[in-house]
């Protein structure tokens, strides 16, 4: 085999095997550090919504809290309780309060229909029956206007003895103002999740909906985990897709934000990263070797040419200068 081939194959062969080995694990570095990346974001735009719900949630259940305190020590003339009740309905994400008496009188900051009763309500069943605590009803369409929404709920008591329960409204219209121009991605979706797996909020189901209902319940396990009340990336099938679920729990509700997006969406920035590397890697390699190449002609010929004249000389031609 001639020199230059020779030379070629012992530098240049090693030089694409090293090349070859930088460039997979640079790959390999880069679209690890991508997903990872990806994930995050899904987790951190959970985590950011959950707590944007969080917050308006637990201060309406701290004013129900904190006015029903209040009202066990001594309950406000009617005009002033009527006056409350209004402050009560403008808090962010109110829309109507509300007072219940176990003689089934009531006040409210909004007008119901005749022969309303706040003690077959579920609202007031639910504070009765749990007196230290504030209650979060399941979603249900409102007998004002018939749109789905939830209720904040508090039992007034004194010594013992039940004066009222106070309420108010927290229509679902405003978890969706929150979330409906939120875009993920594509493809992807964002929903809340009730505690029994309600539909809270989503852009293709309604609250009388349940996650562990759909497809004939084939997703209950998925569902299981989403609601656990960890933080936490799940990778999961959702009707044949393969998903990834960013969950966080909206902790002052027992309802769980979730994030979705198809996992195929989520590596396509990973996938065109890997092309774009692999293809500055062929076109970096393909310099190299040029050079490599020309700098072992301009080294190999005055070799070549020094291997001849050696040749000819121990032949017996003394005649070369």
């Amino acid at each position: 085999m001639q020199l230059k081939p020779k030379m070629m194959l012992g530098i240049g062969v090693p030089l694409v095997i090293v090349f070859l080995i930088m460039g997979f694990i640079i790959n390999s570095m880069a679209s690890s550090s991508l997903s990872e990346s990806s994930l995050k974001g899904l987790y951190e735009m959970s985590e950011h919504y959950a707590n944007q719900i969080n917050a308006t949630m637990r201060a309406d259940r701290i004013a129900v809290r904190t006015m029903s305190l209040s009202w066990s020590e001594q309950m406000p003339p009617k005009d002033i309780l009527k006056d409350t009740l209004n402050q009560l309905a403008k808090l962010d994400g109110v829309n109507a309060a509300y007072i219940g008496r176990p003689d089934g009188t009531y006040d409210s900051s909004i007008t119901l229909p005749d022969g309303f009763d706040p003690r077959t309500r579920g609202w007031y069943k639910d504070a009765v029956a749990n007196p230290d605590t504030d209650v979060i009803s399941q979603a249900y369409k409102s007998l004002s206007d018939g749109k789905p929404v939830i209720t904040i709920s508090k039992a007034i008591l004194k010594d013992g003895q039940l004066l009222g329960v106070l309420a108010v409204n927290v229509p679902l219209d405003f978890i969706a103002d929150t979330l409906k121009d939120v875009k993920v991605g594509e493809t992807g979706t964002l929903y809340v999740l009730g505690s029994s797996s309600e539909y809270i909020y989503h852009h293709g189901h309604s609250v009388e909906e349940k996650m562990t209902e759909v497809d004939g319940g084939s997703s209950k396990e998925l569902v299981k985990r989403m609601m656990s009340g960890k933080v936490e990336t799940i990778e999961d099938q959702f009707r044949g897709v393969d998903r990834f679920f960013a969950v966080s729990p909206i902790r002052s509700t027992g309802w769980t934000m979730v994030v979705s997006i198809p996992q195929k969406e989520a590596f396509e920035d990973v996938a065109h990263m890997s092309y774009m590397l692999a293809g500055i890697c062929v076109l970096t390699l393909l310099i190299l070797l040029a050079i490599t190449y020309c700098f072992l002609g301009s080294a190999t010929t005055p070799i070549a040419r020094l291997s001849a004249l050696a040749e000819r000389i121990a032949g017996g031609d003394l005649s070369m200068q």
